[in-house]
């Protein structure tokens, strides 16, 4: 029991913690965006590479007469990485360079707007990454706190 007779409180209590800036509640964010839009741009360079992969691998393997009504859906398909990779690669370079005017502070616009492109699916993994992250990002940008320390 408190021999004074008043209800115990912790040394500080009343006092609140000092706010966070605008750049520490965006710098984990931004960070795992670089990361994510990183590797997508890497995945969609391979993807631009390798393009729709080996064609005769894929004749033979659409040779069995059970495929032949999707053959060519399938091939459709393969000829459609391309052009997807290359769209990814420009998603995934929008979403990075969203992060890094994040990370300054900047153009908070344009940052909005590259996390919901980013939450667009692109075929890669890094979806998986970008969508909770993103979602992160916008909640704290969305903040009236948030918002006021953009240049």
């Amino acid at each position: 029991m408190n021999p004074t007779g008043q209800p115990f409180q912790p040394p500080f209590a009343d006092q609140q913690p000092p706010p966070r800036s605008a750049k520490d509640e965006l710098n984990v964010p931004s960070i795992l965006l670089l990361i994510s839009g990183g590797a997508g741009v890497l995945f969609g360079l391979w993807g631009l590479i390798m393009g729709g992969g080996d064609q005769e691998a894929l004749n033979a393997q659409l040779s069995d007469p059970n495929l032949a009504p999707m053959k060519d859906f399938f091939i459709g398909l393969a000829n459609a990485q391309r052009p997807i990779s290359g769209l990814s690669v420009l998603v995934d370079g929008f979403v990075i360079f969203g992060a890094l005017q994040m990370r300054a502070l900047k153009f908070y616009p344009l940052i909005i707007a590259s996390l919901i492109v980013g939450f667009l699916p692109r075929g890669a993994c890094c979806c998986c990454l970008t969508l909770p992250v993103g979602i992160w990002a916008l909640v704290v940008l969305m903040r009236a706190d948030i918002k006021s320390q953009f240049n």
